[in-house]
């Protein structure tokens, strides 16, 4: 489980192996309606969004390749949860 708060994203970093998992985004701001992204970085930056309008926290499958990923609030670019994906 990753949480917003405040003061950014607990924990800021994380590293997980690849494959599907389960990723829970929890909302501990005041942020009514948080807009979370997943970003994958690398050569080429792709993006999907997280969350829908009125939606406060998101849990959902997400399937992860070995790399480098960063969960955003679009509002709030300074905050960011590192995610680094190693091979099983």
């Amino acid at each position: 489980m990753v949480t917003f708060t405040p003061a950014g994203f607990f924990p800021a970093a994380i590293t997980v192996a690849a494959g599907d998992r389960i990723l829970h985004l929890r909302n501990g701001s005041k942020v009514q309606s948080p807009q979370f992204e997943l970003r994958v970085i690398g050569p080429v930056t792709a993006k999907q969004s997280l969350t829908k309008p009125a939606q406060r926290d998101w849990a959902g499958l997400v399937t992860l390749s070995p790399g480098n990923y960063e969960i955003r609030e679009v509002n709030y670019p300074n905050f960011l949860c590192r995610i680094t994906v190693v091979s099983k």
